[in-house]
C-alpha cells in the first residue's frame, strides 16, 4: 500500500513539474499575453446560413481574424489610409461572409474608386456598448498607432441595456477601476492577465485553454445552434405577456451615453485619430408589416432571451427610443465638433436590409458601406480632419 501511494505521489509530482515547465515556456513564448485583442488572433470559422432563419443572408460564410485580433486582412502598414471599424454586432456582421460585412465592403469600395490604398479592419464584437467602447478606444489606440481613423456604429446595445434592466437600471453608473476591469474582460477576447481577478485565469495554461475553446466554439455546429436561437428569441417575443407603449425615463441613460461618446472623442483627439460616429439603423418604425414583425426579437424586459412570458416594448416605442439615442449622438457631434454620418436616415426600415430588428442582410451591409464610402469621398478620407455633422 505504501509503495502504491509513493507511485501516486511521484506521478503527481511529475505532472506538476511538467505543467510548471509548460507554464514557464508559454509565458515567454506567448506575445499576446500583454496585448488587447477584440478577437483571438488567427481565429477562423465557417458557417452555412439557414435562409428561413436569416433571410437575406446566403452562404457559405467565412469569419476570419488576423494576427492582431481584427476581422479582416492583415493590417496594411503600407496603405495610405487605415480605418478601424468599432461597434457591436451590427459592425461585426457575424453571420455575413468576410467579403459581405460592411467594413470589408467599405474597404473594397474605397479602393475601387481611388488610386491610393485604404485598409479597413473590423473590430466589431457582439454585445459591447458605449461603456466598453470607451475602454476599447483607450487600449486599442495605444497599441495600433498606425490607425488613421475610427468609424464607430454605436447605440443599440446602450438602448437594450437601459430598457432590459427597467427599474434595476443604475442611474449613477460610473466606470471606476473595478468596473473598468470587468468591461475589459467583456470588450476584449485577449487582454493582459492583471485584468483577471481569479488566480487560475492568470495562468498561461488557462489562456491556451481559452483560445482552444474559442476555436472549438467557432465550428459549424455551434454556428448553426446560434442561428437557431433566433427562432427561440422570436417565439419568446410572440408569447409576450404584454407590450409597453410608454418608455421609462430615459434622461439619465442618455446623459451617460453622451458622456461616453465625449470620452471616446477625447481619446481619439489625444491620439490624433479621426473619429466618425454612425447613427444606428433599425427595422423599427411606427407602422410595420406582419412579415417584418415576425422577424423581431428585441425589446424585452429582464432575461427575455431565456424566459418566456415577459413584457416587451412595442415597435413604436423602440423606434422612439432609438431616435433618442441617435439624436443624442448627433447632438454630441455638433457640440464636440465630431464627424457624424446619419446612416439611420439613409437606409429603408425593411426586411431587404435587416433580417431581424437591427442586423443587416447582405443588401443592408452593402447599403451601410455605400453611405460611409460616399461620405469619405466627399470629406477627404486621407485627411485627419473633416466636416462635422455632414449628413449623406
Amino acid at each position: 500500500m505504501k509503495g502504491f501511494l509513493w507511485r501516486i505521489l511521484l506521478v503527481s509530482a511529475g505532472v506538476l513539474v511538467t505543467l510548471a515547465g509548460l507554464e514557464v515556456v508559454l509565458r515567454f513564448s506567448d506575445g499576446s499575453r500583454d496585448s488587447f485583442m477584440v478577437w483571438p488572433p488567427n481565429l477562423a470559422a465557417s458557417m452555412r446560413p439557414i435562409p428561413e432563419i436569416l433571410p437575406g443572408v446566403e452562404g457559405p460564410s467565412l469569419f476570419s481574424v488576423n494576427s492582431q485580433g481584427i476581422r479582416g486582412d492583415e493590417l496594411d502598414t503600407g496603405a495610405s489610409y487605415r480605418i478601424l471599424a468599432l461597434g457591436g454586432s451590427t459592425t461585426e456582421n457575424g453571420f455575413l461572409d468576410q467579403s459581405e460585412a460592411w467594413p470589408q465592403l467599405l474597404q473594397r469600395q474605397l479602393n475601387e474608386r481611388s488610386d491610393s490604398r485604404t485598409w479597413v479592419g473590423n473590430a466589431g464584437k457582439s454585445g459591447p456598448n458605449s461603456r466598453h467602447h470607451v475602454v476599447q478606444m483607450r487600449y486599442l489606440l495605444s497599441e495600433l498607432s498606425e490607425i488613421n481613423a475610427i468609424v464607430m456604429m454605436v447605440g443599440i446595445n446602450d438602448l437594450t441595456l437601459r430598457l432590459g434592466q427597467d427599474s434595476q437600471y443604475d442611474e449613477n453608473y460610473s466606470i471606476d477601476t473595478k468596473e473598468a476591469s470587468r468591461l475589459v474582460r467583456r470588450a476584449f477576447s485577449v487582454y493582459p492577465v492583471e485584468f483577471d481577478t481569479a488566480f487560475y485565469k492568470r495562468l498561461a495554461l488557462w489562456g491556451v485553454a481559452k483560445k482552444l475553446k474559442a476555436f472549438a466554439s467557432a465550428g459549424d455546429q455551434s454556428q448553426e445552434e446560434l442561428q437557431r436561437k433566433h427562432v427561440t428569441w422570436r417565439a419568446n417575443r410572440q408569447q409576450a405577456s404584454g407590450f409597453r407603449d410608454r418608455l421609462p425615463d430615459m434622461a439619465s441613460a442618455l446623459d451617460e451615453y453622451a458622456l461616453n461618446l465625449r470620452a471616446i472623442a477625447a481619446t481619439a483627439e489625444k491620439h490624433s485619430v479621426r473619429l466618425i460616429l454612425l447613427t444606428q439603423p433599425a427595422m423599427w418604425q411606427n407602422e410595420i408589416s406582419e412579415k417584418q414583425d415576425s422577424l423581431l426579437w428585441f425589446g424585452g424586459i429582464g432575461d427575455f432571451q431565456n424566459n418566456v412570458g415577459g413584457e416587451y416594448y412595442s415597435v413604436a416605442a423602440l423606434a422612439q427610443a432609438l431616435s433618442m439615442y441617435n439624436e443624442t449622438l448627433l447632438d454630441v457631434c455638433r457640440d464636440a465638433g465630431v464627424e457624424c454620418i446619419d446612416v439611420a436616415s439613409s437606409i429603408p426600415h425593411d426586411a431587404d436590409n435587416f433580417y431581424d430588428d437591427v442586423h443587416f442582410t447582405e443588401k443592408g451591409a452593402e447599403s451601410v458601406a455605400r453611405v460611409v464610402a460616399e461620405y469619405l469621398f466627399r470629406n477627404e478620407p486621407l485627411s485627419i480632419s473633416g466636416v462635422a455633422n455632414a449628413r449623406p
